[in-house]
């Protein structure tokens, strides 16, 4: 399993992008607000005076750690429509079409309610708010308000549609992501499973060129049945899942490791040649020697490794650190065994 990268927190990184889109709305509400005051008919509706107070709010608020993200969504929601509502109630009292412009919020209020709520909930609302265009667009005369109504009466199915499905096809996507992780994942250690650690080797293998090398490490915990024996199947799942933590640390960027089987573990490193493989394979046999699970005593590790350079063929590549593997052991364990020249003593 390779060391990936720390990654940001995507609860983090939606508040960053809501606070920047957030703040744009309400630099555009203030264009409209300044255009509309600039503009031959030197007036300004309050529309966008609130939402340039909304935007700007809710801007401020994500810049608070303690204010959920639900939170600003559903207070945004309630003020949009609580607008909405009172622009209704004063087209109420007037016998002329409604503007277009609230057409195009209700349109909003379709967008931000398939956006926030759950599915079911979204759709009363959007026929809620539906209804209360409808009622009042039937009032007025003229094909004005019935051609607005609807446009957006088809555009709010289409809105609702593109959500559920969408939601539906996410959530099935998520799913077989989590699948196929399982599939290449060891449950006891978290790390690569022989499976997973296979494709990494063949497409690695592919890979070596001059001053361009690859060790495969195939390690043995030692003494693992003794540990077993004697302290426990409880404790030997704790000093496997030590180990295997302890060698994924000591990995460099585009290397791997996985559980290959049993107390065995596989390590494929990036290395230019076999001084530097010693070397790497060094640190994670210290690495394993630092492993401490309460109870049980220091655990060690033998380690055989061989170079890619060298092998015809993953096969041959892993029979070769499978083969020194069996060297370090019979040889005294805590040790590492490499098949290579010009190799620390």
């Amino acid at each position: 399993m390779s060391r990936s990268p720390i990654l940001p927190d995507p609860e983090a990184v939606r508040r960053q992008l809501y606070t920047v889109v957030a703040a744009l709305a309400c630099l555009i509400q203030v264009g409209i607000v300044v255009a509309e005051r600039l503009g031959p008919a030197q007036g300004m509706t309050w529309e966008p005076v609130v939402g340039a107070i909304l935007c700007g709010g809710a801007a401020a608020a994500l810049r608070h750690p303690r204010v959920s993200l639900q939170a600003v969504d559903h207070t945004i929601l309630a003020a949009a429509t609580l607008s909405v509502a009172v622009q209704l109630l004063q087209a109420a009292g007037t016998p002329s079409s409604l503007p277009p412009r609230l057409y195009f919020i209700g349109v909003f209020l379709f967008i931000a309610g398939f956006s926030i709520l759950p599915p079911w909930w979204a759709v009363l609302y959007a026929v809620t708010v539906y209804a209360a265009f409808s009622t009042l667009s039937l009032t007025r005369e003229g094909l004005g308000d019935l051609t607005l109504l609807a446009e957006m009466g088809l555009i709010g199915l289409l809105v609702g549609h593109l959500s559920i499905y969408g939601r539906q096809v996410s959530a099935k996507r998520a799913e077989a992501r989590l699948f196929q992780r399982l599939a290449l994942t060891d449950t006891l250690t978290g790390l690569d499973n022989r499976r997973a650690m296979y494709d990494h080797l063949h497409r690695a293998f592919a890979q070596v060129g001059p001053g361009r090398d690859l060790a495969a490490v195939l390690l043995d915990v030692d003494h693992f049945k003794s540990i077993n024996d004697h302290h426990g199947h409880e404790r030997g799942d704790q000093v496997l899942q030590e180990v295997g933590a302890a060698l994924q640390q000591g990995l460099r960027p585009g290397e791997h490791v996985a559980r290959w089987g049993g107390e065995e573990f596989l390590a494929l490193l990036r290395v230019r040649d076999g001084q530097e493989a010693w070397a790497v394979t060094e640190r994670l046999r210290l690495a394993v020697r630092g492993t401490r699970v309460p109870g049980v005593p220091p655990v060690t590790a033998s380690f055989g490794v061989a170079l890619a350079s060298r092998a015809d063929s993953v096969a041959e590549w892993l029979r070769r650190a499978d083969a020194e593997l069996y060297r370090a052991k019979t040889s005294g364990r805590d040790r590492i065994s490499l098949a290579a020249p010009s190799v620390p003593a």
